[in-house]
Order: structure tokens, then C-alpha cells, then sequence
């Protein structure tokens, strides 16, 4: 007969199959038995954007303005940029865009977000007066 007495961190189970006893243990710590690593996985340090520049930022209706973005990876991932406009149409999708403005009078907002390769990200905005 199997003994009852087994230590707290484990569980047992019995089978008996063709008069021949099994004894099945098993863990119940939570971790993966499998998985034998110590290392704890480090968490992604965000992105960063320095600055968002549009110049000139003062713009008659249609007149155009160059937007560049200065954005930094602690860990020097590749960036990737994705640009959008109220009160205007924006052209790119990098570093640098376009804004063109917009036919009504007043602020424009230019917004770009910025993702790293390992799933950070970061946004920054620009405005801009349209006269």
C-alpha cells in the first residue's frame, strides 16, 4: 500500500494497472517544469521623442511645412514612425513628413507615434497656426 505522508510542495496520485502499482508526482510550485531557466526577462525601456518640429510653423491655407521628428531607443531598436493631421494633410511616413494646411483658420495638430521592434512606443505632437 502506498504512504499517504508526502511533503506539502507535492501531490500524488496512484494507479494500480495489471497489479502493478504506479506512483505519478507532480509539482505544484506553478512554474514550468520544462523550463529550467533562472533569468527573468528584462522589460523594454520605452521609446523616447525629443522633439517634433514643423517649420515654419505659421502657414497660409496650402502652404506647406517640413515636420521632423528626433525620437531615441535606450536600447537602440529600430524606430518606426506613423504621422496624422487634424487641420491638414500629412505626406511620409519616416523621420521627416510634409503637413500641408488646411483652408480653415487656426491650429493645426500633427501627431506622429513612434514603436520600437519589441513593442514600445511613444507619440509627440506638433501644432501649427494656419493664418
Amino acid at each position: 500500500m502506498l504512504s499517504q505522508s508526502l511533503s506539502k510542495s507535492l501531490k500524488a496520485q496512484a494507479w494500480t494497472m495489471l497489479g502493478v502499482g504506479f506512483l505519478f508526482l507532480s509539482a505544484c510550485s506553478g512554474s514550468n517544469p520544462v523550463d529550467s531557466s533562472t533569468e527573468k526577462e528584462k522589460p523594454n525601456p520605452l521609446p523616447k521623442v525629443v522633439s517634433v518640429i514643423a517649420a515654419p510653423a505659421s502657414l497660409v491655407p496650402g502652404q506647406i511645412s517640413t515636420l521632423t521628428v528626433m525620437a531615441k531607443d535606450p536600447l537602440g531598436d529600430d524606430l518606426s514612425y506613423s504621422w496624422s493631421a487634424r487641420g491638414g494633410k500629412i505626406s511620409g511616413n519616416g523621420k521627416k513628413a510634409t503637413f500641408i494646411a488646411g483652408y480653415n483658420p487656426g491650429m493645426a495638430y500633427v501627431n506622429v507615434e513612434i514603436k520600437d521592434d519589441r513593442g514600445g512606443s511613444a507619440g509627440g505632437t506638433a501644432t501649427i497656426r494656419i493664418e
